[in-house]
């Protein structure tokens, strides 16, 4: 994080495997997370880093469309 809580740089230590979910998570991050700075002796705000988990589920909902009848 920078001086101001917001993410300045995001990698990638263990990929999903997907490059666009990977990219979507970091992109996530950088866009949205803010936190309070870290501080330093002096208490002046200082960079920061921080480690999280990004999981992945497809739900299970299915829709079912209604049957109407063959198609030409």
């Amino acid at each position: 994080m920078d001086t101001q809580g917001k993410v300045a740089v995001c990698r990638i230590s263990r990929s999903s495997g997907h490059l666009s979910l990977d990219d979507a998570a970091c992109d996530g991050m950088i866009e949205h997370a803010r936190f309070t700075p870290a501080i330093d002796d002096d208490g002046k705000p200082i960079e920061g880093s921080w480690s999280t988990n990004v999981v992945y589920s497809i739900s299970h909902t299915y829709h079912v469309l209604p049957d109407d009848g063959p198609t030409v």
